[in-house]
């Protein structure tokens, strides 16, 4: 009987179909596909809300597609490499665990890409871009910051990697383990792509100067690309630009034929307002007299410009965008000479850049040195700190030669580049002694590079400065005391400062100049403990200058030298509630897009002068370069610097790139503002415009001579355009 079981058991065994392989669940397969998706747009919606406080239903939108495109392509590249494996191994069963690891480490990559973004912009206002990733071991320096920052928005760091921990738990488990149909995989790309044109496309229906279009095919601003688009989207424009050039590169057939527009004319169509010339009335002469009763006789002043042909640039023009911008610099109407060229030749000059430094630390209570300088030299009351998206590096090089760059890379891009007009080159050619101190890594910023190249013996941490003890940051006041009397007797000089001790971070325990000072500050219990730090960092600078002088006056070259003293940028580090707080400004939503919070300080300050000039003409970093020039009698050519001697008759114009998501290219003059956000322009208080088209006439010039000067400062940069001036 068994033995007739055993038979029938095998004959049964024999006839019985081949077990089909279980099915899975479509949904499951769905969800495990598009968990990359999913995650990039939690990630995209995470950012938005703990940078920026909200998104809107565009942003929404955009982001959405965006993350749906690069998460299905990403995929399907990780189910093809599976697929690839398994098949070259005859063995299916490898797909699943294959593409878990893949998508996994995809995810992971992204999540440090947005953890990376996220602090960067927390600490800096800003996001890293790959164009100056061989710098990365610069910000490396920073990691007292980079801890602290990450310290504050613990939460948020919790909160973006959440999804990684789900992943492991369901979706990695749930991966198909077959073959994709070719069908499916057609759809999936069908997707993939509409997902990506159909928000290009949303964003080429906004054709507005400054709008959506604009910053996606033409100017890349990394704030308003990750706001808008998304950080993925921001990262692909950011190396498409690194691969190909700049977003905004100027092709050969986009030069030629631009010319300033008349907007020198622009008061003959103005009613009620005043010129707004610089306030001289009680100011001393050139030769230090003071003549407030005697009244000067009409003066008629030259121009400054240089032996320029441009007729024979033109006609030698070795390419097409030389020739255009020889066409547009030879339009541009030259700035006069006046009262205050050659007012200081032949004098000393220290020029200083001071670190994040604000004009709201100045009292005459805490820092009666450097109020007396604020107050009783050259007082310019409308001076303005525009971002150009690279901190310290763009802000310098704008001071240093009246031109403006978008990228941190400036200073390394001017080290190859003739700079004719910089005032270490320039008094070095006079005879000057001219030295460059910075009290921080030599390197940083490639400054070893571009400083020496400016014109400047290059003396900083790591390369000949050595200061009585080491900090961070590192004191302004020793930097002054160790080097002061290497040049103080050796009439004539120069010498340029670059400092540090007002660099972030903004606290007690955190910034060594601040502990140094805490006592200083213990009355101002009006200020929260942030803010109480900051000033107390930063009267570093008044023991400095203090210490300058007393050199000086001790060598007895007081009267002979003049002091030049900017910043880099405001402190933008302080958190914004303490940014509103220092500065008085309402903390809402608009607080950085109020150009209020970019007035800053700028002065000449000499103690020969006998009464101070007030200057009312709103200026910017890069007009300190001409107007000094103007002061000390040195020959340059004003139509080829972006910036202005302020003193000179000619309106000038003030380009303002506000902070984070803030608007960009927007511009004040004596006559109003205009905002490129809201698109209004404002009236200067006593200015009213003769007509509703006499002012849209004169603000659709003042648009176009923004996208003039943006367009070929940059090209004097990217074109070495000096070297063809001059040979």
């Amino acid at each position: 009987m068994d033995r007739n079981y055993r038979k029938k058991d095998v004959k049964r065994a024999q006839t019985r179909r081949p077990t089909k392989e279980r099915r899975e669940n479509p949904i499951v397969v769905l969800l495990s596909l598009f968990f990359l998706p999913a995650f990039l747009f939690f990630c995209e919606f995470t950012l938005k809300i703990s940078l920026f406080g909200s998104i809107d239903l565009k942003e929404l939108f955009l982001a959405l597609l965006f993350s749906a495109s690069t998460g299905i392509t990403i995929t399907l590249v990780c189910r093809a490499i599976a697929c690839g494996i398994a098949s070259l191994a005859e063995n299916k069963q490898v797909i699943r665990p294959l593409c878990a690891v893949l998508v996994g480490i995809c995810s992971a990559a992204f999540l440090i890409l947005f953890l990376v973004q996220y602090v960067y912009f927390s600490f800096f206002g800003d996001f890293f871009k790959w164009s100056t990733l061989d710098m990365a071991g610069d910000v490396t320096q920073f990691y007292r910051e980079t801890l602290a920052t990450m310290a504050k928005g613990w939460y948020w760091i919790l909160l973006f990697a959440a999804p990684i921990a789900l992943y492991v738990i369901f979706p990695a488990k749930r991966m198909p383990r077959t073959y994709m149909s070719a069908r499916g995989t057609l759809v999936l790309i069908t997707i993939a792509l509409l997902c990506h044109f159909i928000p290009v496309a949303v964003i080429h229906l906004d054709s507005d100067e400054y709008g959506d279009k604009t910053y996606y095919t033409q100017i890349f601003d990394a704030p308003y690309a990750v706001k808008n688009f998304g950080l993925l989207t921001e990262t692909r424009l950011d190396i498409k630009q690194l691969m190909f050039g700049s977003l905004g590169d100027i092709e050969d057939d986009e030069i030629g034929g631009d010319t300033m527009p008349p907007i020198n004319q622009t008061p003959d169509i103005l009613l009620g307002t005043d010129s707004q010339e610089p306030d001289d009335s009680s100011a001393p002469t050139g030769d230090g007299t003071n003549t407030t009763d005697v009244p000067e006789v009409p003066k008629e002043y030259g121009y400054n410009v240089m032996n320029i042909d441009f007729e024979s640039l033109i006609a030698n023009a070795p390419n097409k965008t030389i020739k255009g911008m020889h066409e547009y610099f030879s339009s541009i109407e030259p700035t006069k000479q006046n009262k205050y060229t050659g007012y200081f030749e032949g004098k000393n000059l220290i020029f200083i850049t001071l670190e994040g430094f604000s004009h709201k630390v100045i009292s005459e209570e805490l820092t009666p040195t450097l109020y007396k300088m604020a107050t009783e030299g050259f007082v310019f009351k409308n001076f303005y700190n525009s971002l150009w998206g690279g901190s310290t590096a763009t802000g310098e090089y704008a001071v240093v030669t009246g031109n403006f760059y978008d990228s941190a890379k400036v200073l390394e891009m001017s080290a190859k580049t003739y700079q004719p007009f910089v005032l270490g080159n320039m008094l070095k050619s006079e005879g000057y002694k001219t030295t460059a101190y910075h009290n921080h890594t030599y390197t940083y910023y490639t400054r070893n590079k571009s400083h020496p190249n400016f014109g400047y013996e290059w003396i900083a941490i790591g390369n000949g400065l050595t200061l009585p003890s080491q900090s961070w940051p590192n004191s302004d006041y020793q930097m002054a005391q160790v080097t002061a009397p290497s040049y103080v007797s050796s009439e004539p000089f120069h010498t340029y400062y670059m400092t540090v001790s007002g660099h972030a971070l903004y606290t007690f325990t955190g910034n060594s100049m601040a502990r140094k000072h805490k006592l200083r500050v213990s009355h101002l219990t009006q200020y929260s403990e942030n803010v109480q730090a900051y000033i107390a960092c930063n009267l570093e600078v008044e023991d400095m200058l203090t210490e300058l002088m007393a050199q000086l006056e001790a060598a007895g070259t007081l009267d002979d030298t003049v002091f030049v003293i900017s910043e880099d940028h405001y402190p933008y580090a302080l958190e914004k509630s303490e940014i509103a707080e220092l500065y008085g400004l309402p903390n809402d939503d608009n607080l950085f897009s109020n150009f209020d919070l970019y007035r800053n300080f700028f002065t000449v300050y000499s103690t020969s002068m006998k009464e101070p000039v007030i200057v009312n003409e709103p200026c910017s970093a890069i007009d300190i370069l001409p107007t000094v020039l103007n002061l000390f009698g040195l020959e340059y050519d004003s139509r080829i610097i972006s910036g202005t001697d302020v003193l000179s008759t000619t309106p000038n114009t003030v380009i303002l790139n506000c902070d984070q998501t803030g608007p960009k290219w927007n511009w004040i003059t004596r006559y109003g503002s205009y905002n490129t956000q809201t698109k209004v322009f404002t009236p200067a208080e006593g200015v009213t415009f003769a007509s509703e088209a006499a002012q849209a006439e004169y603000v659709d010039s003042m648009k176009k001579l923004v996208s003039l000067k943006r367009k070929y400062s940059h090209l004097i940069v990217e074109e070495n355009y000096y070297k063809y001036v001059f040979k």
